[in-house]
């Protein structure tokens, strides 16, 4: 089936800004390449392995940001990713030279 939408996030420094991804329920890879689910083939320091990951946790109702398995570093509200973290709204990311805007769709006041 359909994996429903449960998040986006948005460009907001770096190349291509306003470009928006949608984050879906389970796990969303972010990496340089078309078999990520958050393609930033636009920024040539991402890693090709794939930087991070976006978990929506539908039981728990929340959002966790994980490393990928690149070797680049990953920053989450300006401090180093080094365990998993959980996303809120207006939390950035940034992975190479891209900065992102996470917003959630489902939270405990709606969810599918």
């Amino acid at each position: 089936g359909i994996a429903p939408v449960c998040g986006w996030l948005v460009v907001v420094e770096g190349d291509n800004k306003g470009v928006s991804f949608p984050i879906h329920s389970e796990k969303n890879t972010i990496g340089r390449g078309s078999n990520f689910d958050v393609n930033l083939s636009f920024d040539k320091a991402i890693s090709k392995e794939g930087d991070a990951v976006i978990t929506y946790d539908s039981r728990g109702k929340r959002f966790y940001v994980t490393l990928g398995s690149g070797k680049n570093n990953v920053y989450h509200n300006n401090g180093l990713l080094l365990t998993p973290e959980e996303v809120k709204d207006y939390d950035v990311i940034e992975a190479g030279s891209t900065k992102m805007v996470f917003r959630s769709f489902c939270n405990d006041e709606f969810t599918y």
